[in-house]
């Protein structure tokens, strides 16, 4: 379903569902103090994440836009990186064009103070826009931030099997959340972080606000959106359909503890699909 060829949130086919592991992650950079690990989901550093500053005043980001079905690059596909503040993108941060043969734009960001908090956006055509967003912000340079683009087919075979229609004058809004394990919180040891499953949160509510009548709630499961499920399953994954455009908080919970495990700030646009990671805040 979705992988981490990066420090994140890499929303991949909805057709593939990922399995869990219990498995020790990485080590706790200086900017992370976490327990020791309980069973399942290490959700130690909770309440207690701090970040590291950012290692360099000007960040480099591989961007990988791929096909959500085959998982094939976009050649000389064009690339914006937009500060948080702007959610239309009128002034992006940076630009680029994916390369012909690996299908990668590397764009240089601004770190600011506490890292980059903005987003990256594109759209292949035929395909609805993406906004690839993480509460956490970037503070190491990160080699491979892959998201996946969704044409119209891809969308109904997510949705369809739950009866859920979108209501393209509205947003997608996406998510993945992701334990103390995640790589966005262990930048300064894994900067560049390996492919795994071991962050993925599962058994986590997520509520969106402001909330709004006619908002599909869903989770998925085994790959597909189920709108009777109550909680993540082994994907940590889940979405909310037709979000009216404008600035969303995501909340994301244990289910079992009712501990808050993190918040994100993202931007739902009108006819485009929004996803974000949520690992725990500081």
């Amino acid at each position: 379903m979705f992988e981490t060829r990066l420090a994140g949130v890499a929303l991949l086919a909805l057709a593939v569902a990922c399995s869990s592991s219990n498995g020790a992650g990485p080590a706790a950079d200086s900017g992370v103090v976490a327990d020791a690990a309980p069973p399942g989901n290490d959700w130690s550093c909770i309440g207690h994440v701090t970040l590291s500053p950012p290692a360099k005043t000007t960040l480099m980001w591989k961007l990988w836009p791929s096909d959500m079905i085959g998982n094939d690059m976009f050649a000389d596909l064009p690339v914006q990186v937009c500060g948080a503040n702007d959610a239309k993108c009128a002034a992006p941060v940076a630009m680029g064009t994916t390369d012909a043969t690996t299908g990668y734009a590397t764009l240089s960001v601004p770190a600011g103070q506490n890292g980059f908090d903005g987003f990256w956006q594109s759209q292949p055509t035929g395909a609805h826009a993406t906004l690839n967003f993480s509460n956490i912000p970037i503070r190491n340079d990160v080699q491979i931030d892959q998201r996946q683009e969704w044409d119209a087919n891809a969308i109904r075979n997510a949705l369809g099997p739950a009866g859920v229609q979108w209501d393209t004058t509205k947003a997608i809004v996406l998510y993945r959340v992701q334990d103390c394990n995640s790589g966005y919180l262990h930048q300064d040891t894994v900067p560049t972080v390996p492919q795994s499953t071991a962050a993925l949160g599962t058994g986590v509510s997520v509520t969106i606000a402001p909330s709004a009548s006619g908002i599909v709630t869903g989770y998925f499961q085994g790959g597909m959106l189920a709108t009777t499920s109550k909680q993540t399953d082994a994907s940590g994954q889940g979405g909310f359909v037709d979000v009216p455009e404008g600035s969303v908080t995501l909340t994301a919970k244990v289910v079992a503890t009712g501990q808050t495990i993190g918040t994100a700030h993202v931007y739902a646009r009108a006819g485009s699909v929004t996803d974000t990671v949520l690992a725990p805040s500081p």
